[in-house]
């Protein structure tokens, strides 16, 4: 559950999401705080014969603007290499951010084939953001990877009421669903049964 407190530009992580040698999802407890514009080394949490093997899928976070940027900004800072597809640029028109996403299927696509991945992170939230990682989902199963589903954003719930059927497909397309709280993991497991939150 990464936490952050953008007043004090702090961010603190208190787990992160980590496979093993096995390909095995689990959540690793941890208890630190960095702050980002200070941090110049990266201190290699995970080793990087398995973080070579995690690529990690959301929104730009150089400069990081918002909850996922922030969170993917600070995991940037932790795990090397970090291996990171961008699907939206804050503040751009739509054919850019059409263009944005087009370019990122390609490189993800590739990189699923070629570049030697085996569990795909996708940060999400609501509304276009579902739809957009929805992509990225399917493709990632389709290429045989374990997808990780991190849904951040307190909208959710209204959302997924109006698109339950399509949410729920989904959400029961990947291998683990990552909620930002036990509210949230009891919600996901009672509304969709996930294989595994």
């Amino acid at each position: 559950m990464p936490l952050y407190s953008s007043i004090s530009k702090i961010v603190s992580i208190s787990s992160i999401v980590l496979i093993n040698e096995d390909d095995e999802i689990y959540n690793k407890s941890c208890n630190f705080t960095i702050t980002p514009r200070d941090v110049h080394v990266k201190p290699n949490m995970i080793d990087s014969g398995i973080s070579k093997k995690v690529l990690t899928v959301g929104p730009e976070y150089d400069p990081p603007k918002g909850g996922i940027a922030k969170v993917l900004d600070s995991y940037s800072r932790i795990i090397s290499p970090f291996r990171f597809v961008k699907t939206y640029r804050q503040g751009s028109n739509p054919l850019s951010q059409l263009l944005l996403l087009g370019w990122a299927w390609l490189r993800f696509s590739s990189i699923c084939m070629f570049g030697g991945v085996r569990i795909i992170h996708i940060h999400c939230c609501s509304n276009n953001s579902f739809w957009r990682k929805s992509l990225f989902v399917c493709t990632g199963k389709a290429f045989g990877k374990k997808v990780i589903l991190h849904i951040h954003g307190g909208g959710f719930e209204q959302f997924a009421k109006v698109h339950h059927k399509a949410v729920s497909r989904i959400i029961r397309r990947a291998d683990v669903i990552v909620a930002l709280s036990s509210s949230w993991k009891e919600y996901f497991e009672r509304t969709f049964s996930p294989k595994k939150v």
